[in-house]
C-alpha cells in the first residue's frame, strides 16, 4: 500500500496537485513466474492561474486497475513482462474518458555487464463527450516504444543509460496526431 503525494510547477507557477493511494497484490506462482494485481485512485487539483486558462476543467478523480506478469527465463537471464489495465479519469464532461492499457516487453542481460530492455505499449482512450473546439468525441490510440542499455560503471550504484522512445498519437481529430522521438544518454545514480 501506497500513499504518494505529488505537486508539480510550470515555471514559477503551480499546476497540479495529486494525491494518490494505492493497494497492490502480488504473487509469486513459482521460481520463475509472479503476478501483480494493483488500483491507483488519484485526486487531481489543476491550477487555473492565468498561463492555466480552464485547467481546471481537468480536476477530478481517476481510477486505476491493473494486472502484470513477468516471468523470468534463460536461467534468469531474462525476462518477459505483459500487462493489462483499465484507467477511468471523472472531471468536467470533455476531459472525462476510459482507456485501456496493453503492454508487453523483455529483458536480458548481456555480457560485459550490459542490460538490454525493450518495451511496447499501446493505450486506447475513449472521450466520453465532444471536444470543446472540434465539437466531435475524441478517440485516440497511442503507441509507445522504447529500448534502453544500461551499464554499470565503476561501482555498484552509478551507471549510464542509453534510451530511445517513440510515441505516436493517432486521434480522430488532426489536433491531437502526433510523433515524437528521443533519444538520450544519461548518468544513472542508485540509492
Amino acid at each position: 500500500f501506497t500513499y504518494t503525494p505529488s505537486f508539480f510547477r510550470v515555471g514559477s507557477e503551480n499546476y497540479l496537485k495529486r494525491h494518490q493511494v494505492s493497494p497492490a497484490l502480488s504473487w509469486r506462482a513459482g521460481d520463475d513466474f509472479f503476478t501483480k494485481f494493483s488500483y491507483v485512485f488519484s485526486d487531481n487539483d489543476y491550477s487555473d492561474s492565468s498561463s492555466f486558462q480552464n485547467n481546471n476543467a481537468r480536476d477530478g478523480h481517476t481510477h486505476n486497475f491493473s494486472t502484470d506478469a513477468y516471468y523470468r527465463i534463460l536461467n534468469k537471464k531474462g525476462a518477459l513482462f505483459g500487462g493489462i489495465a483499465y484507467k477511468t479519469n471523472s472531471a468536467e464532461p470533455s476531459e472525462s474518458y476510459d482507456q485501456i492499457r496493453l503492454n508487453l516487453g523483455f529483458s536480458l542481460k548481456l555480457p560485459y555487464a550490459f542490460d538490454f530492455n525493450m518495451m511496447g505499449r499501446y493505450d486506447d482512450r475513449k472521450y466520453d463527450a465532444p471536444d470543446n473546439s472540434h465539437k466531435v468525441k475524441r478517440d485516440d490510440g497511442k503507441y509507445f516504444f522504447t529500448l534502453s542499455l544500461y551499464h554499470k560503471l565503476r561501482y555498484d550504484w552509478l551507471g549510464i543509460l542509453a534510451e530511445y522512445d517513440y510515441t505516436k498519437n493517432d486521434s480522430n481529430i488532426s489536433t491531437y496526431k502526433y510523433d515524437r522521438n528521443v533519444l538520450s544518454l544519461s548518468l544513472a545514480v542508485e540509492f
